[in-house]
This record gives structure tokens, sequence and C-alpha cells, in this order.
């Protein structure tokens, strides 16, 4: 019980800081460390920029699908288990771009992956595969 309760802390926080990375990129907030542009690769957008704002709105997407998870953590929902798995996704993606800002971004998202992978070993989502396969190379005439 702890543990779902300390995954699910997790999550939201992470969703929150990822809601904080909106702010850079959209120029809607000037704070002192707030990152702004990408650190690698498409380097050359100006804060405010239509480039810019679609990362803006990929940080929100990803801010908002860590609290989706989170709540759905809390509440014992099984799809958390693909909301995670596309959100921590799209988070690496953003960390790797934004990595001199954000590269501790990468420890949550480990720990996410992990946790998702767990998670679907204990949902029973490994052994419906595998069932799969088995009754595949059961087939009549082998």
């Amino acid at each position: 019980m702890i543990w779902r309760w300390l995954f699910a802390v997790l999550l939201l926080a992470h969703g929150a800081i990822h809601l904080i990375g909106f702010f850079g990129p959209t120029g809607l907030a000037e704070m002192e460390g707030l990152p702004g542009r990408p650190t690698v690769l498409l380097t050359g957008f100006a804060i405010g920029s239509p480039m810019l704002l679609l990362f803006g709105a990929v940080w929100l997407a990803a801010g908002a699908g860590f609290l989706l998870a989170g709540v759905a953590v809390l509440m014992r929902q099984s799809w958390w288990l693909p909301v995670a798995a596309a959100t921590a996704v799209l988070s690496t993606i953003l960390v790797v771009l934004w990595w001199n800002d954000a590269a501790f971004g990468v420890v949550p998202n480990v720990v996410v992956f992990a946790l998702i992978f767990l998670g679907m070993r204990s949902s029973g989502m490994d052994r419906a595969a595998d069932r799969r396969r088995s009754d595949a190379g059961a087939a009549p005439g082998r």
C-alpha cells in the first residue's frame, strides 16, 4: 500500500515539474533558471516561436499525463500503465532535448519505466502474451 502511494507521489511530482517546463518555451512566465530553449538540437528557435509553442504544449501534455497516471495509480485503475508508459517516453524525449537543464528528469523516468515493467508483469500482461505464443506454437500439424 505504501509503495502505491509513493509511486503516485512520484508521478504527481514529476507531472508538476513538467507543468513548470511548459512556461519556459512559451514565454508565458519568466523566472530565474527557467529553461526556455532546448539545449540539444533545435537550439536556434526564439522563445515564443511556433516551434517552441509546440514544445510548450508537449511539456504540458507530459505534465498532464503524469498527473493523470498518478491519480489512476491512487484509484487502482489499470489504465495507469499505458498512460504512464506513453508519458514517460514523451518525457524522455523532452529531457534529451533540454538535457543541460532537465538531465535529472532521467531518474524519475527510469523509475517509472521500471515500475511499468513490474506493473505489466503483475497485471498478467506478459502472461497473456506468453499464452498466445504457446498457443501459436501448439497449432495442429506440428
